[in-house]
């Protein structure tokens, strides 16, 4: 385990920056909260991850090699852009739509019932848009029936605040946060003024800040609204899903291109189970393929 801490004291408040692959520091600091505290979770990577091991995020420069390569190039070859995108769009949202997840940790479902229990609040920011892709009509119904399917529910801590696009009357701009059940959805805006404008539209202004997230950037970005604000701030950048999940060089890389090379023929997303017994009774001539 790597915990390094950063501590920064102003006059009137506190932050500290904790780096973490446990959830032990995490447990401490849920024991201190009052009712004026809000907990910040990100979603992916920290609450939920891939179960297929190319798809977690360790694997994403492989990922993306063996997409390039074996899904990407061959629709570019047709020389119809807008079909190419299309094509691409669907395909991936198939691996979206037919994905298994795993909670990083099951101890953030006691987590969270603490959270409660102490009276605090939490709220999930994550970076994903919540319209449609592909053959997913809607980004947001999509991730809540994923933290559902996982056992977390959000919106226990908000019952009283309906659906809602978090802008001000300025904001021209279409990067509008949406907030859901105890998510706020980003909309490629970032997760530091999803958080203003939740504030804003919920009117809980918290006299202590947690954020657990793997972006040490976006902490920091947190931590700094927080100093300016005079809340107390923990920072808590957990990296569990980059040390305790196995890297490219320990998985099989063949299994991963027969996993893209099937949904590219066949329009399905083979699970790596059901992508390895598939390869095994492949004919000699299909194996070849796949080196």
């Amino acid at each position: 385990m790597l915990i390094w801490i950063h501590f920064l004291f102003c006059i009137y408040s506190y932050s500290t920056i904790i780096q973490t692959s446990i959830t032990s520091p995490i447990i401490d600091e849920i024991a201190k909260i009052k009712s004026d505290s809000i907990i910040i979770f990100q979603f992916d990577n920290i609450l939920s991850i891939y179960k297929d091991k190319i798809l977690q995020p360790n694997n994403t420069t492989a990922f993306r090699k063996i997409v390039y390569k074996n899904m990407i190039l061959p629709v570019k070859k047709e020389k119809n852009f807008k079909r190419a995108r299309e094509e691409i769009k669907k395909l991936k949202s198939i691996i979206f739509k037919e994905a298994q997840f795993l909670c990083v940790d099951s101890n953030f479902l006691k987590i969270i019932k603490n959270i409660k229990i102490k009276q605090g609040k939490a709220l999930v920011i994550t970076a994903s848009n919540y319209g449609g892709y592909g053959m997913i009509e809607s980004f947001f119904d999509w991730k809540l029936d994923i933290a559902k399917k996982l056992g977390y529910n959000f919106k226990i801590f908000w019952p009283e605040f309906d659906s809602a696009h978090l802008k001000d009357d300025q904001q021209k701009s279409l990067r509008i946060p949406f907030f859901k059940d105890g998510f706020v959805f980003c909309s490629n805006s970032s997760k530091l003024l999803a958080l203003k404008r939740f504030i804003e539209y919920s009117k809980f202004l918290p006299k202590k800040i947690i954020v657990i997230e793997s972006n040490r950037k976006i902490l920091e970005e947190y931590e700094h609204f927080a100093n300016e604000k005079n809340i107390d701030f923990v920072g808590i950048e957990y990296t569990a899903a980059r040390n305790n999940f196995p890297k490219a060089q320990n998985i099989d890389l063949k299994v991963a291109k027969f996993q893209v090379l099937n949904l590219v023929k066949e329009n399905v997303w083979l699970h790596d189970k059901e992508a390895m017994l598939k390869l095994q009774s492949a004919s000699s001539n299909e194996r070849k393929k796949i080196k």
